[in-house]
């Protein structure tokens, strides 16, 4: 039982429906992924799913944080949490999302006004491990494409979170 008065935000969950979003690392075999034992995430995890897990500890509220939505289409995520978090069965679950964007790409601004648009975005994470197949190790600092476009944050009020392993 938690103690009296606690209130908690939930800064990093995600949700997951596999009947109406394509994420690669959880649907395809093939598709290279750090995860092990991927197999037996690969089914739906939705709202519901995570206040029963929740129980009865007092969270109040929580960020969702992108799950490796199909990357031809990152604002599809963001548009399905949206309406997520608008049902009443939801409780306003996400009442935060930090959705995905990648700084190298010729459409970056228009997916980051996309985000936006929709009232809980609140940042962006960028995952650099999706290239594992790379020939050459990626570094965006050394990318002026990446660099200039990281500037957009500011412009759209969002801030980054970046995701990356050691090697």
């Amino acid at each position: 039982m938690a103690p009296a008065g606690l209130r908690i935000i939930d800064a990093h969950f995600h949700l997951w429906n596999l009947d109406e979003n394509y994420y690669p690392w959880l649907m395809d075999e093939a598709h290279p992924s750090l995860v092990q034992g991927r197999a037996a995430l690969r089914r739906n995890y939705l709202v519901t799913d995570y206040l029963r897990d929740v129980g009865d500890l007092p969270v109040v509220a929580g960020v969702h944080m992108q799950a490796e939505h199909d990357y031809r289409d990152p604002v599809r995520e963001t548009r399905w949490l949206a309406t997520t978090a608008s049902q009443p069965e939801s409780r306003g679950f996400p009442q935060a999302i930090i959705a995905d964007a990648d700084f190298a790409a010729p459409d970056v601004e228009e997916v980051l006004a996309q985000h936006a648009s929709f009232a809980n975005t609140r940042g962006i994470r960028h995952a650099l491990h999706r290239r594992l197949d790379a020939a050459e190790p990626y570094d965006p600092l050394l990318d002026p494409v990446w660099v200039r476009n990281f500037a957009l944050l500011e412009k759209y009020g969002l801030s980054f979170d970046m995701q990356l392993f050691p090697r």
